[in-house]
């Protein structure tokens, strides 16, 4: 398991093309399955946030830490 969440920063570029949160799903789905804890995925979207300079971005950022932190319903959940 690499030590980089995202090496490619496929997330970011993703949020910066206006994707919503239902299709970044996937990539969280990805990170679980590459051995990430929920808390090494939300430290990682916290770190994007200031990246992004976008409210609609920043919005979808939340949705996704919503979704790492459990608080989403059950077709949704992750960890």
């Amino acid at each position: 398991m690499s030590n980089e969440i995202d090496p490619n920063h496929e997330m970011l570029q993703r949020l910066r093309e206006g994707a919503d949160f239902l299709a970044l799903h996937p990539l969280l789905v990805r990170y679980r399955d590459r051995g990430f804890s929920a808390t090494q995925v939300m430290d990682h979207l916290v770190s994007l946030r200031p990246r992004l300079g976008d409210a609609a971005a920043d919005d979808v950022v939340c949705e996704l830490m919503d979704i790492a932190a459990g608080w989403c319903c059950a077709p949704n959940k992750v960890w």
